[in-house]
């Protein structure tokens, strides 16, 4: 039991990031914007906001989506500017991102899943030495 309760996080977390990398590469749509990537950014908001109706006119929707991105990205703040594949591999991130990923594992093996698991056998024993 205690293989699956500490392999089961390690499994999840190699399908994520095997999900994160591999069909879903493409970056966020304010990301494209503010690296002047407009035929990315058109591709994501295509991607992201598909009209149900096919009589609308879908250029004139994602081009004017586009420019309000723009307009709301250079008055509000600039955000991050460093990609998902940067940070995961680029020289100077990917230390600090595969640390947390790493930390992040250590907490679910160690305090979420046993504790789950083992909480009904943790409190009937509690119990049992309790009352005797």
């Amino acid at each position: 039991m205690w293989r699956l309760v500490y392999g089961f996080p390690l499994i999840l977390m190699t399908l994520q990031l095997l999900l994160c990398l591999v069909p879903f590469k493409a970056e966020p749509i304010d990301f494209c914007i503010q690296k002047g990537d407009d035929a990315g950014a058109m591709f994501m908001i295509e991607k992201v906001f598909r009209p149900k109706d096919k009589t609308v006119d879908k250029s004139k929707i994602f081009t004017q989506y586009l420019l309000f991105r723009k307009t709301e990205l250079q008055s509000g703040s600039q955000g991050g500017s460093i990609s998902v594949m940067k940070s995961m591999f680029g020289s100077e991130y990917w230390r600090a991102t595969w640390v947390c990923a790493g930390l992040g594992l250590c907490g679910q093996a160690c305090a979420i899943g046993p504790t789950v698991v083992f909480s009904t056998t943790i409190v009937k024993k509690i119990e049992t030495e309790s009352m005797g």
